[in-house]
């Protein structure tokens, strides 16, 4: 048996904006002077993911840390599902 743990929580990119401002930077900044796709700042802009290189990335070009980037925020209700898979153990 195999159990998988599955939380609610998300990343949020509002760190990176406040970077962003903080800098005096734009993402047009980004786009074009240092090479960042703007496909990537459309993903940030919607909550999706992104790599951890795309985030290596983001610090050098920011002089930040993965901090100045992203935050997690857990789930407010601390509801963790955890969904049990039966793995048939044939040798």
């Amino acid at each position: 048996m195999r159990i998988i743990w599955r939380d609610k929580s998300m990343i949020s990119y509002d760190p990176f904006y406040q970077t962003l401002f903080k800098q005096g930077r734009t993402e047009y900044d980004l786009i074009f002077h240092h090479g960042i796709s703007s496909n990537t700042l459309y993903r940030m802009k919607q909550g999706k993911p992104i790599t951890t290189t795309t985030l290596d990335t983001l610090c050098f070009v920011l002089n930040c840390n993965v901090s100045d980037i992203i935050n997690y925020i857990p789930d407010e209700t601390n509801d963790i599902s955890v969904k049990i898979t039966k793995i048939n153990d044939n040798h």
